[in-house]
């Protein structure tokens, strides 16, 4: 049988109790004790960007940047001032489903850190929106721009996600527009936190390196029943935005849609597949499968190895709180749109009926080990996988034993969504 964490003599044992509390308004407490010389507390809100309007939209990237640029509570230089003092240090991310912000320091013995990180982690949550803050952002967000015109990747992503789940807040982009970066207004920023930052059950806090008593006892007289605060002085007498957010509730519609766009580039094309949330019981088999599409003697690297016109190919596993999108990607040089094509999707076809059972056993110890590694290596990614399971990777390897290839594979008989990109020449 299968052992999904093998016993090593002399190996380090990786702490696998998750500990969870939830504060009275709904914040959702989860840490994990790993013996580390790194506290690591990480804020995340659903936030992101499927949760913008007509008129938020792109708010979410804003706020990643105006989160330590000053708050009700602290100017920004003594937020930095603070944070520097005990030698952490601060970072912001967006995805579609949060807005995150972490922050990171050495792991101290005297209260007053945990002080420190746990208020600058309450304090994010009410910015300024400064006026002269939001145009700097601005400048900031319109190179951001720029770069993403060159970024086929990412953009191709960005329209699978448009067509795949059309109508809903996935659909949203990810990539920053600048057109729309040059309309934001720091009345719709604020609208963006007060529709999404609270109340309580939106906000999940995750500890690790830390003791999970002691940062509840931090936590609780700051994020029990958390409301917005402050004057926010430059939006006073403007009305908010009233349009509605778009249906959260997210599923593939993307069944044999097709989006072909021209440019001067090579040849990008991606495929979309439906796949499976944060908390579906098939998440590891999809995990496994993906990896077997990017390793396995059958994948489609495999099948486009021989190719010198290829660039890359990969599979990824988007999974979000209520759905998934399994994506394969290609990128080839201009001029072999149609070869490119016929390649690609005969590994697809043919993928299903070649897959050794040997294989799986494989690919479950390098799923195995990429989990693990990310325990070890990187806070963000274990806090991302505590915030949205609530399992430590131990407890989460243990279900590589239940995987469950030829259920999961079956996505693969879905007609696709298919993005086109650059020289588009031959592709279908």
């Amino acid at each position: 049988m299968y052992n999904a964490y093998p016993k090593v003599e002399g190996a380090i044992e990786l702490p696998s109790k998750v500990e969870k509390t939830q504060l009275e308004g709904g914040c959702n407490v989860v840490s994990l004790d790993i013996a580390y010389p790194l506290t690591t507390l990480s804020l995340y809100v659903n936030a992101g960007t499927r949760y913008e309007n007509r008129q938020t939209s792109n708010a979410s990237a804003f706020l990643k940047h105006l989160a330590f640029r000053g708050t009700n509570e602290k100017s920004a230089l003594r937020l930095t001032r603070d944070i520097e003092h005990i030698g952490a240090n601060l970072n912001a991310e967006v995805s579609r489903d949060h807005i995150a912000y972490h922050v990171k320091g050495l792991r101290l013995p005297n209260t007053p850190s945990l002080d420190i990180i746990s208020e600058t982690l309450r304090y994010v949550l009410n910015p300024l929106i400064l006026e002269h803050e939001v145009e700097s952002t601005r400048e900031v967000l319109l190179r951001e721009a720029a770069s993403a015109q060159s970024d086929y990747r990412e953009r191709v992503f960005d329209l699978l996600h448009a067509e795949a789940f059309r109508d809903s807040g996935l659909s949203n982009a990810l990539l920053p527009s600048a057109a729309r970066v040059n309309q934001v207004q720091p009345i719709e920023i604020f609208a963006h936190v007060k529709n999404t930052f609270y109340p309580g059950n939106r906000i999940t806090i995750v500890g690790t390196g830390v003791d999970h008593s002691a940062l509840v006892d931090k936590l609780k007289p700051l994020f029990t029943k958390p409301e917005l605060k402050g004057r926010f002085r430059e939006l006073k007498g403007q009305a908010l935005p009233q349009e509605p957010a778009l249906p959260q509730t997210s599923s593939f519609v993307g069944s044999g849609i097709t989006v072909r766009l021209t440019e001067a580039t090579d040849t990008h094309v991606g495929v979309a597949f439906p796949g499976f949330s944060s908390s579906s019981g098939d998440l590891l088999s999809a995990q496994v499968l993906t990896d077997l599409l990017n390793n396995g003697q059958n994948g489609i690297r495999q099948a486009l190895a021989n190719f010198s016109w290829v660039k890359s190919a990969e599979a990824v596993h988007l999974d979000y709180s209520d759905t998934g999108l399994l994506v394969v990607y290609a990128h080839a040089e201009a001029g072999h749109g149609a070869e490119l094509a016929s390649a690609l999707f005969g590994a697809l076809k043919k993928f299903s009926s070649s897959v050794s059972q040997s294989d799986v056993e494989i690919s479950k110890r390098r799923v195995q080990i990429g989990l693990l590694k990310d325990a070890l290596n990187c806070r963000f990614k274990l806090a991302r996988q505590l915030a949205t399971k609530g399992a430590a990777p131990q407890e989460i390897v243990t279900g590589l034993e239940q995987v469950n290839i030829a259920k999961v594979a079956k996505t693969l008989d879905v007609q696709p969504a298919l993005v086109s990109l650059g020289d588009v020449r031959g592709v279908p």
